[in-house]
């Protein structure tokens, strides 16, 4: 298992696609399947800090969200996560897929939680996740 974490920990798209499931309307939960855009923007997310990314509509934006935020919070020490978006009900169902993600690995892979809210998400590891509010 030590194996696994630390292959999950140092590849990303190891990590979503054999521990992160999606529910498809048609055939129920299954494992994440990414498309060759949608890892090699996993990959440049992870490799620099500041990232542009230009997507059309329904490709996945928030998935790939969901899977660095999870990733960067379970496998690096004092991470602070802000979820933002253009609504705040928008950055919530972010929020609320990230705590779905995080609720269904594998228990050996998940790290401790010291706090777990509707809006916030804090590990044993120093990484929190939470939602912030946009003042427009």
């Amino acid at each position: 298992m030590l194996f696994r974490s630390q292959k999950c920990a140092n590849n990303i798209i190891y990590f979503a696609e054999n521990y992160l499931h999606i529910v498809n309307l048609d055939e129920g939960k299954q494992k994440i399947k990414l498309h060759r855009y949608q890892k090699k923007a996993l990959n440049k997310m992870v490799d620099n800090r500041f990232s542009v990314l230009l997507f059309a509509r329904q490709s996945g934006k928030s998935t790939l969200s969901t899977i660095l935020c999870l990733w960067q919070a379970l496998f690096n020490e004092n991470q602070s996560i802000l979820v933002v978006a253009n609504k705040e009900g928008t950055a919530k169902q972010i929020f609320k897929r990230i705590r779905m993600a995080y609720e269904a690995l594998p228990n050996w892979l998940k790290s401790p939680v010291n706090a777990y809210g509707k809006e916030s998400l804090e590990l044993e590891n120093g990484s929190q996740i939470e939602i912030g509010r946009a003042h427009v």
